[in-house]
């Protein structure tokens, strides 16, 4: 069973992915809060989730595409706004 240090470590984790989604999101930061090697976090991030951390990430863009979406009340998103959230291509926002 996780420590409350582990808990907020993780909790600080997933606020600094949150607020960067739309910036390049850094693995050494990453590791930094965690206190280990970032392979090690996604060992263990993997196994809490059930999903690697790139795929939390992809997710999270993909949830932030979808309010932008809603919010504007379009039908599509332009290649301006794809590039915000780090889509460069379609097939990067395709759930698989």
């Amino acid at each position: 069973m996780p420590s409350d240090e582990q808990r907020t470590r993780t909790l600080r984790i997933y606020r600094y992915i949150e607020k960067n989604l739309c910036d390049e999101i850094d693995t050494s930061r990453i590791a930094e809060i965690a206190l280990c090697p970032y392979d090690k976090f996604k060992h263990y991030f993997s196994y809490m989730t059930d999903m690697s951390v790139s795929e939390y990430i992809r997710k999270c863009r993909l949830t932030l595409v979808a309010y932008d979406l809603l919010k504007g009340h379009e039908r599509t998103i332009n290649l301006e706004e794809a590039e915000k959230y780090f889509y460069k291509h379609i097939a990067d926002t395709t759930l698989m």
